[in-house]
């Protein structure tokens, strides 16, 4: 008995560090999907006048405003950073804290362009911001192309099942039609 407790508590233990795991797969893979959008609204809203803490308190407020009220871990990473720019804390900090959050490099990255931007100037951050968002629209053209390779093998043995069930309908009468002759 204390041998089938001993199994069935490891067995949970696994059952919940795969979940985890599973879990950061698609939170990576969400953040990545966002990441073209958020780096085109940070090249839009700084590109159109905007300080970097306007931007940002922008993007969050129509994440916020949002319809369908859907949460996303980079755009809550970006919330959580406009509240620390409203309590005071220096731009290139919370800048700095945002980018590490993220285990994806990209992130880090752009964190680290974006402190360029601020260090730079208006008419270089421009370049630098637009050279970003063009990478990044890049990579999202990637990534559709390997989500769409992936979606076409999962489709692959349902595709298979009705190719066979349409041969059976094809074939049925004239099969039938032979067995009476």
């Amino acid at each position: 008995l204390c041998l089938l407790g001993s199994v069935v508590i490891l067995l949970l233990l696994l059952r919940n560090v795969s979940e985890l795991n599973n879990g950061e797969k698609a939170c990576r893979k969400e953040s990545l999907r966002d990441f073209p959008v958020i780096v085109h609204l940070l090249t839009l809203y700084m590109g159109a006048g905007l300080s970097f803490p306007s931007a940002v308190h922008r993007i969050s407020t129509d994440y916020q405003s949002r319809a369908d009220g859907r949460k996303t871990y980079a755009f809550e990473e970006i919330l959580r950073m406009d509240t620390r720019l409203r309590l005071g804390e220096a731009q290139q900090e919370a800048c700095m804290q945002w980018g590490r959050r993220f285990k994806e490099p990209v992130y880090q990255k752009l964190a680290l362009t974006l402190l360029q931007v601020m260090a730079k100037g208006t008419r270089e951050g421009r370049a630098l911001m637009s050279q970003m968002e063009q990478e990044s629209f890049r990579q999202r053209l990637d990534q559709a192309k390997t989500e769409g390779e992936e979606a076409s093998t999962k489709l692959l043995f349902p595709m298979i099942v009705l190719l066979g069930m349409v041969m059976i309908l094809v074939m049925f009468p004239a099969i039938a039609r032979f067995q009476g002759f």
